[in-house]
Order: C-alpha cells, then structure tokens, then sequence
C-alpha cells in the first residue's frame, strides 16, 4: 500500500498517483476522463430544467436555480472524484493526500470531500499541471 496519494486534475479530467516515500517517484495509478466538460454549453442544455409561468404577475422563471452547463458538469466531476477519495480513505488506502488542481477545481474537490478526508490533505497546489508529466508534477509538490 503507497501510503501517499496525488491526484491532479481539471474539470476534464484526473490523475491518481502514489508515493511510497513523501519525496519519493510518483507512480500512475489511475486515471479519469470526463469529456462532458468539454462540450459547448449549448449541447449540455438538452438536461435543463423547464420554466414555469406565473399566475400573478408578468414573466417566468426557472423551477430550480440555473447552474452553468459547465460548472455544472465541473461539480459533477468533483463530486465522482471525491466520493473515490473518500471511499479509499474509508478503506485505509492512503494516510497523506496532495492535491494539485486548476485553482476553481481545486476549490470544487475540497469542498466535496468529507471531513475526515480533507484532514489528510498535506499539500495543495492550486496549478494545472494534469497533463504534465509525473517529474513535473512531483516537483510542484516538493516545493512547498
């Protein structure tokens, strides 16, 4: 068991490395992909909710608060990032996690976590660096 977890993503998608030493090679262990993120808004719409017309008064509005399409699909993918992080948590699978993130992603991850997850994170680097290379993304880390 590597006992320190990276993952570095953005809104369209993640890596997932370990560490056996805090300073030692990340190794790759999985990856996500989350091609929805890339869509123009427009075709993310198709899901959106309906508008309602209002009985007093002039105008309509929306049944529920409207999200951007893509901030919306953004959430979504924390959100499946997080739950994977929490569960491996849950499972002992890592005792230190690092998280480096295109700065609002970053933001979106932290807040899905739960809080017995979130008191693991040792280092965050609010950078993407998800398509950059192991070495490239190991040294951010061991700069701060």
């Amino acid at each position: 068991m590597a006992s320190y977890w990276i993952l570095a993503a953005d809104s369209t998608e993640a890596r997932l490395f370990t560490r056996d030493k805090k300073y030692g090679p990340l190794s790759e262990r999985r990856d996500w992909l989350h091609p929805e993120s890339r869509m123009p808004g427009r075709d993310l719409e198709h899901d959106r909710q309906g508008k309602t017309f209002s009985s007093h008064g002039y105008g309509q509005s929306d049944n529920e608060k409207h999200t951007e399409p893509k901030k919306r699909e953004a959430q979504d993918f924390a959100r499946e990032l997080a739950k994977h992080l929490d569960t491996a948590r849950a499972n002992g699978e890592f005792e230190s996690l690092s998280i480096v993130a295109e700065p609002s992603f970053l933001g979106l991850i932290r807040d899905r976590l739960d809080d017995n997850t979130r008191e693991l994170i040792d280092v965050e680097v609010d950078k993407n660096l998800t398509r950059r290379s192991a070495e490239t993304i190991a040294e951010a880390l061991d700069q701060r």
